[in-house]
């Protein structure tokens, strides 16, 4: 009676048999306290993982979505941003190319979102290491992406 209320108590003595069978109650008893608690256990942890799980699950769904995602599969454009210069290339504002850099413009396309982390580049004209980082350009023109410079927002000079 005493293994369906609880925790035992006392043990009264008995015959050698009963004593036997009380210490083999008192095991199972033992070994079904320990494998509640391990289901208890195991319950919390899947619960745990189960959240895990969508967490890392979201990550991988914006991992994909971003450019450096997308470039898996297809071709994505980016351009070197030199801080200093992150007004003219905010998202959807229009980038241009030029003949001899800064004559004869044309519009290539759009500014798209900027691609998280700091990179380091060399300036194409000083040959100077510069700090930026880069954005996606939504190019229609896609030998524009050849270009040594792109400009954002307007042409140079409004050629």
């Amino acid at each position: 009676i005493q293994l369906e209320g609880g925790e035992m108590q006392s043990i009264a003595a008995a015959s050698s048999d009963l004593i036997l069978l009380t210490k083999q109650a008192v095991d199972a008893r033992s070994a079904y306290d320990q494998a509640k608690t391990q289901v208890i256990s195991a319950n919390d942890r899947k619960v745990l993982l189960g959240n895990n799980q969508t967490l890392l699950e979201n990550r991988i769904v914006e991992l994909q979505n971003s450019a450096l995602g997308r470039a898996i599969a297809s071709r994505i454009d980016v351009i070197f941003v030199p801080y200093g210069n992150e007004a003219k290339f905010k998202p959807g504002n229009p980038l241009f190319t030029c003949s001899f850099t800064i004559v004869l413009c044309h519009r290539a396309g759009t500014v798209g979102a900027a691609v998280p982390g700091e990179s380091n580049a060399v300036h194409p004209f000083f040959g100077k290491p510069i700090r930026g980082y880069f954005v996606e350009a939504m190019l229609d023109d896609e030998n524009a992406a050849s270009q040594e410079i792109i400009h954002a927002g307007r042409p140079p000079f409004f050629f």
